[in-house]
């Protein structure tokens, strides 16, 4: 149970930054070869690429999981606690529309690049696609989430446990 509770806390965090590490450590490898030996690593452009994709889909189910969306915190920062909530759940609300309507052509798109292959790497790009998509999905779930918790935070009148502030 302690594994599930630290996945739900973690997984996106532990995801992107994953990513930046590979990231980083690519882009230092591209940056000492072609100093050094005057070459470029061919591939690596493209897999930093790819990563930053991922890296932004997820990190929106952080985003939203930290309460660190889009918002409009200067207007809401007057507003009594209470009403403050409400905001949270009309901004979580419209995010899940919108998310909701990405998902089919998000799933037709990752159907159609099933056998178009990578420029200079060994995989398809339905996996860049594919990995993009769960971050929708997730992200998704992330806002339904963030919706139950605000409404109960409402029910309770207090404040929200499970909710990351930034």
């Amino acid at each position: 149970m302690k594994a599930v509770h630290w996945l739900d806390k973690y997984l996106e965090a532990l995801f992107v930054g994953i990513g930046l590490v590979v990231m980083v450590a690519v882009m230092t490898a591209q940056i000492i070869y072609r100093r050094i030996f005057g070459n470029s690593i061919i591939w690596s452009e493209e897999l930093c690429r790819h990563i930053f994709i991922c890296s932004a889909f997820w990190g929106l189910s952080f985003s939203i999981r930290s309460g660190g969306a889009i918002k409009f915190d200067m207007i809401v920062t007057f507003f009594p606690e209470r009403a403050k909530r409400v905001f949270e759940i009309i901004s979580n609300v419209v995010v899940c529309l919108f998310l909701a309507y990405l998902l089919k052509p998000g799933w037709e798109v990752v159907l159609s690049v099933a056998r178009i292959s990578s420029t200079a790497l060994p995989y398809n790009l339905d996996l860049v696609y594919g990995v993009s998509y769960a971050g929708i999905v997730l992200s998704g779930l992330r806002a339904m989430e963030m919706i139950v918790l605000d409404v109960l935070a409402l029910l309770k009148g207090g404040k929200t446990e499970g909710r990351d502030e930034a």
